[in-house]
């Protein structure tokens, strides 16, 4: 099995400006303004079979477009995807059979009709036996522990439970790849520690390759090895999830005072924010900590201070609001 190539892909829209006013209806209706937007801007990568890559950043950022294009719902502007020897975009019935796309907003599953019927739809589609729908619904209730709601209408489950039938409904044909945009989204601590362990399995045992989207850090932290990180539909990092930190090295300072102290008398030192607890938290570049202790110290007589290493949370977004340049 190949791996996915994406080269030189761009993906635009056009659309019209409208008088938000109302000012000059006749006007808008016939001259509108055309403008256009790029959504992904020439990014290459190349991911390898077996594969569990994170694909992060803001919002706009291209992360949901770029796994449209892959998939083949939308057809891109410029570049080429290859996906073990197919092009997504021809949406042939060998290439479709490959792979499976959960949207964590979106469902695919019948809203009044238990979720049960909706895995047997899923059966009919892509062609499972009845031997593999059986192990494999038997094994992914167990790992999702849902087994005891085949039979309750999707309208009566809780989000959490709606994921986990959505998570069994795109795996039920063994997908060789595996595309998930926000699947998390709503998910309490538990459902997310199920989602997690069930992920590993599967893919350790179906050595599928797998391209994960979320705005949990902890999604990422706990499965990804490796990161793809947009900014403005351009690629701007391609490595290990470790080496986010070190892209602009920070550390938080964290001081305790007597009486309370407002956070912005410290804010030319760096990131400032005054947490519950009364404490003051100043992300501070890691090479400048001593610098800046040194002149806190002299300045300010805290009760007790501490320095903590930035989760991986804080170093990207200190990242992502820098002006970096693009890869």
């Amino acid at each position: 099995m190949n791996g996915i190539e994406v080269n030189s892909l761009s993906k635009t829209y056009e659309f019209y400006l409208a008088d938000a006013e109302k000012k000059n209806f006749l006007k808008d209706l016939f001259f509108r303004e055309k403008r256009t937007k790029a959504a992904v801007q020439n990014v290459s990568f190349s991911i390898q079979p077996g594969e569990m890559v994170g694909l992060i950043g803001a919002n706009g950022s291209g992360k949901t477009t770029i796994m449209k294009l892959l998939t083949g719902i939308l057809y891109p502007t410029a570049g080429e995807i290859r996906i073990d020897g197919h092009i997504p975009s021809r949406r042939e019935d060998s290439f479709k059979k490959k792979l499976s796309l959960v949207l964590g907003q979106k469902t695919q599953l019948w809203w009044d009709l238990p979720a049960v019927e909706s895995l047997k739809l899923n059966k009919i589609i892509y062609d499972v036996d009845d031997s593999s729908y059986r192990r494999m619904v038997n094994r992914m209730s167990d790992l999702l522990n849902i087994g005891h709601l085949m039979d309750i209408p999707v309208r009566r489950l809780s989000l959490g439970e709606r994921m986990k039938f959505e998570l069994m409904a795109a795996m039920l044909h063994r997908p060789s790849f595996l595309f998930l945009d926000e699947p998390t989204i709503g998910l309490d601590i538990l459902a997310q520690r199920d989602f997690h362990s069930f992920i590993r399995e599967y893919h350790q045992s179906c050595e599928c390759t797998v391209i994960l989207t979320s705005h949990n850090m902890h999604d990422l932290e706990k499965l990804c090895r490796r990161s793809l990180i947009l900014k403005d539909g351009r690629l701007i990092y391609d490595g290990d999830m470790e080496g986010i930190c070190g892209l602009n090295p920070s550390c938080v300072l964290q001081l305790q005072f007597e009486e309370p102290v407002r956070p912005d008398v410290f804010a030319s030192y760096g990131r400032t924010e005054k947490r519950e607890d009364g404490k003051i938290y100043i992300t501070v570049p890691k090479k400048e900590i001593k610098g800046v202790m040194r002149e806190i110290l002299e300045k300010s007589d805290p009760v007790s201070f501490s320095i903590q290493t930035a989760s991986l949370e804080d170093c990207l977004a200190e990242y992502l609001k820098a002006d970096t340049a693009y890869a």
